[in-house]
């Protein structure tokens, strides 16, 4: 059986379902270098969100709006240095890697980003991903109360908002996802992805 890859931060014969620079897999490649470089990579497991996903709007300080691939990193960012958002809790424990891992650390992913892994996942079937079917939330803000997350049992994105939930006037508190009447899937707690 043949080994698979390790891709370098250079990219260099990099490909996807290799083993990225942070020990991630790389699940996505634009084609060509981007603003924000060519590949992604994700862990290949999840962690749970433990607490909410954070208490202040960043959309009114300039920005966590953004949904494209590419986003993720600077949505992650601006949530870092607020300091009360997951992406802060969870620094030490989940995002960032051990000063002897080499590479660069881990953010949450944009919506487009997550979106492109579920996607990755479902369709390669790639056994190292091990993630569980839960809500995962993104970096990306629909607006000043609501953010976007991903149901991992089926791949659908909700922001909540728009009446949705009638009368519901945010989800960035939530511990656990609402039920959506008519699709089955209970109330679960949230996860994050880097």
């Amino acid at each position: 059986m043949q080994a698979l890859a390790v891709c370098t931060n250079s990219g260099i014969d990099c490909k996807v379902g290799d083993i990225g620079p942070g020990g991630g897999v790389v699940f996505y490649d634009a084609g060509s270098m981007q603003p924000w470089g060519r590949f992604l990579e994700a862990k290949t497991t999840a962690a749970p969100a433990n607490g909410v996903w954070g208490n202040n709007s960043l959309i009114t300080k300039g920005g966590t709006a953004s949904k494209q691939i590419g986003a993720g990193f600077f949505n992650s960012a601006l949530m870092y240095l607020e300091g009360s958002t997951v992406m802060s809790r969870l620094w030490d424990s989940y995002f960032s890697l051990n000063a002897n891992e080499g590479g660069e650390s881990f953010y949450l992913p944009s919506k487009d980003e997550l979106d492109a892994l579920y996607n990755y996942w479902k369709i390669s079937g790639d056994s190292r991903l091990k993630y569980p079917a839960a809500p995962i939330w993104t970096s990306t803000e629909a607006n000043a109360n609501f953010v976007w997350y991903q149901l991992f049992q089926d791949g659908t994105q909700f922001t909540d908002a728009n009446g949705i939930i009638p009368k519901l006037a945010g989800n960035k508190q939530f511990l656990k996802s609402p039920k959506h009447v008519g699709s089955g899937f209970e109330s679960t707690s949230f996860q994050v992805i880097g």
